[in-house]
């Protein structure tokens, strides 16, 4: 090959993978980066467009940062899968309705991000003092939480909802309300 020719990346899956274990892998090496917050198989992105023929293993960050910022480089490929590091709630990340297409990959992504991950990094932010000063009411079955935002992080600028916070805060009232 060439001096100056660029190895061609397989963004696809080898036929005998077996994709959890790869994620598990991948986690265990980018996630010795604060800034890594989830994992997952998708479909490669280039400059926002999705490239539906491409299969990618995929590093969720908090933000895109220089190469020499990160603690932890994504390289090319990773286990003969191309990689590929999208920030979910970067400046593309959307802000308003989803097409069918979009809307399904939107739903990849806020699936393969670890809530647990971030709500931990949260946590020893605050001092473990992560409280809910809101409002919660029943009305039947069903319980309303009104947020005060102590529910509510940023990240890369974006607010995202502490998920992980707000079961604790839900099941912490199912169970008292149960008890009583």
């Amino acid at each position: 090959m060439p001096a100056n020719t660029k190895p061609k990346i397989a963004y696809r899956l080898p036929g005998d993978v077996k994709i959890g274990d790869v994620v598990d892998r991948a986690r265990k090496v980018f996630y010795a980066d604060p800034n890594v917050i989830g994992v997952g198989i998708g479909h490669r992105r280039v400059a926002g467009e999705t490239r539906h023929g491409e299969i990618a293993l995929i590093v969720y960050v908090k933000e895109k940062l220089p190469y020499g910022q990160v603690a932890v480089p994504v390289p090319p490929e990773f286990e003969g899968i191309g990689t590929d590091v999208v920030a979910p709630f970067g400046p593309d990340a959307p802000l308003e309705a989803l097409g069918f297409a979009e809307s399904h990959q939107n739903s990849d992504d806020m699936a393969s991000i670890d809530w647990g991950r971030l709500h931990e990094q949260w946590a020893t932010a605050a001092n473990g003092e992560l409280s809910f000063h809101g409002v919660i009411s029943d009305f039947g079955d069903v319980s309303v939480i009104q947020d005060d935002g102590t529910l509510v992080q940023t990240v890369n600028g974006q607010p995202v909802v502490d998920f992980v916070q707000a079961c604790k805060v839900f099941r912490q009232r199912t169970r008292t309300s149960t008890i009583s």
